[in-house]
């Protein structure tokens, strides 16, 4: 399995604590690759629909992330919650998979599996927002949706979010691999 982590979080933040602890609990024979939005160059997609033509109109760094969601097996965006929604990082990433959207057969159409995790500074965040846009984001991308992970409470404490981190991967990868194992029965 090759897991992609795309995070929009700044690199000393707790959602980057977190992705460091999950990548560590995957499978030692799982790739991975964490991607850091925030060092990036990535244009905010403008609805200008060249995309349809098969080309986007920007040349910056969105193309290495669609060259790793198509070698990717699962997605795993990153975010801080922002009044209850994923950071202006992720979202410009989002809105960036227009062009992928427009141009179907720009990546290998494959299963996918998709979730997040986040960190929230309230001891009880309203996550129904991010569900929904990175379900809809998964499904738009014919993905299957994995349980998601938050870690709430980080105003107050962060102690133990990184164990939880890991094992929020330990079963994340258990589940997928009963699921590849029960389509490979079938």
């Amino acid at each position: 399995m090759r897991v992609l982590v795309i995070s929009g979080a700044s690199s000393e933040g707790n959602t980057s604590k977190q992705c460091q602890a999950f990548l560590s609990g995957l499978p030692s024979d799982w790739e991975s690759e964490l991607v850091s939005v925030g060092g990036l160059r990535i244009a905010h997609c403008e609805g200008c629909n060249a995309c349809r033509n098969g080309r986007c109109r920007f040349d910056d760094d969105m193309c290495q992330i669609f060259g790793s969601f198509d070698k990717a097996d699962i997605v795993v965006f990153a975010t801080p919650v922002r009044f209850n929604s994923p950071s202006s990082q992720i979202k410009t990433v989002m809105d960036r998979f227009q062009f992928l959207w427009n141009n179907p057969g720009a990546v290998a159409k494959k299963r996918r599996y998709m979730t997040f995790i986040g960190s929230a500074g309230r001891a009880i965040p309203d996550v129904r927002p991010l569900i929904s846009a990175f379900r809809s984001f998964c499904l738009g991308f014919g993905g299957t949706w994995l349980e998601h992970h938050v870690f709430a409470g980080t105003d107050s404490s962060t102690a133990g979010m990184e164990e939880v981190a890991r094992n929020y991967a330990v079963g994340l990868s258990e589940t997928v691999t009963a699921m590849e194992t029960s389509s490979a029965d079938s």
